[in-house]
């Protein structure tokens, strides 16, 4: 069976059927699935359903070569330990529920990667985390996409909820609040020693994919480089005792700064608990860096005529993630002081 298209239907082979269907298409069938394939990865879903007309199409081109000239290196990383636990690609979401490549654009340092899709009032990419369905919710219950792009709030109808805040966990250990997203070019990549492309072979949208490796979750490519280092794969030539310490004690270093701050993570928050009593429970125990008690200042040392002092007291600094927790503690207390006037006007 064929059609005008240039596509036909053969029969499968004997004993695949109802297994596999096979399509053949001739040279213009194939020019136009080409051309199909290069409209959804330039255009994707900012057209707002209305097919670009040539001349508009052609300036789109234009602009995606003009970024992958100026590459935009996208990641959501670990603030607190530095590793890069997920390299964005084309096709990973933001928290407008739209993808990277919907935000593409030619890399300026402080530029503003604005979603293009029609009636989205995302001002900036940043990173939603998702495994196939599954994303990451707030703590009222409700996805990113319920949240206005630009003030956070929730927009679902009865809902108090004013910014999205999640206790999700990453395979690096750390919560949410502990990442970022971070869009840099290739000369702060260099600067940091961090992978590029350099051959300018790889297509604008990758993000901060550059590698089969970039598609492993940052705690497990982590450990997949000081690998490389120990036994390099055959053919390569292993770094020089110099180098190779060198590159150690960098790794050393950051598994310190993980490892100190999950020392100081605090208590897991109980999964069947009310939104509220989950901000009493994390608030309660943000302002101690240890599992046990908080550490009780330093008691003095009487002598015969003056009192001293051993050591100095600790002066506690507020961090972003308890200035965060104490502010969404407020918020609940508010909404908690609200719903009481309400019932007693009834």
């Amino acid at each position: 069976m064929s059609n005008p298209n240039g596509l036909s239907f053969p029969a499968a082979p004997a004993g695949t059927e109802g297994n596999w269907q096979y399509i053949h298409a001739d040279a213009q069938a194939v020019r136009h699935i080409d051309a199909y394939i290069e409209y959804r990865q330039i255009v994707g879903d900012t057209d707002g359903g209305r097919l670009l007309s040539e001349e508009e199409f052609n300036k789109r081109k234009r602009q995606f070569e003009e970024a992958k000239k100026h590459r935009a290196y996208v990641s959501w990383r670990n603030m607190n330990t530095g590793i890069d636990c997920k390299l964005i690609g084309s096709e990973s979401k933001c928290m407008c529920g739209h993808k990277w490549k919907e935000h593409l654009a030619p890399y300026k340092p402080g530029a503003k990667f604005k979603c293009r899709v029609p009636g989205c009032k995302c001002c900036n990419y940043d990173y939603l985390p998702s495994t196939g369905t599954w994303v990451v919710r707030c703590l009222c219950k409700h996805t990113a996409t319920d949240h206005d792009p630009r003030t956070k709030a929730c927009t679902k109808r009865g809902c108090g909820c004013e910014a999205f805040y999640s206790r999700f966990t990453c395979s690096c250990g750390e919560y949410w609040e502990a990442h970022k997203t971070v869009i840099e070019g290739q000369a702060e990549r260099e600067a940091s020693g961090r992978a590029v492309n350099k051959d300018g072979a790889a297509p604008a949208g990758m993000g901060g994919l550059t590698s089969l490796t970039s598609l492993v979750d940052g705690a497990e490519r982590q450990q997949y480089e000081e690998d490389l280092l120990i036994m390099p794969p055959a053919g390569k030539k292993k770094m020089s005792e110099a180098d190779e310490m060198a590159a150690m004690d960098q790794l050393y270093k950051r598994k310190q700064a993980a490892e100190k701050v999950s020392r100081g993570r605090p208590r897991p928050v109980p999964v069947s608990a009310d939104p509220a009593d989950r901000m009493q429970w994390t608030a309660g125990t943000a302002h101690s860096h240890s599992y046990g008690a908080p550490k009780a200042a330093p008691k003095p040392v009487w002598s015969s005529n003056v009192v001293e002092e051993v050591g100095e007291p600790e002066v506690e600094v507020e961090t972003d993630a308890q200035r965060r927790l104490r502010k969404r503690r407020e918020i609940m207390a508010k909404q908690r002081e609200q719903a009481r006037a309400r019932a007693q006007r009834r």
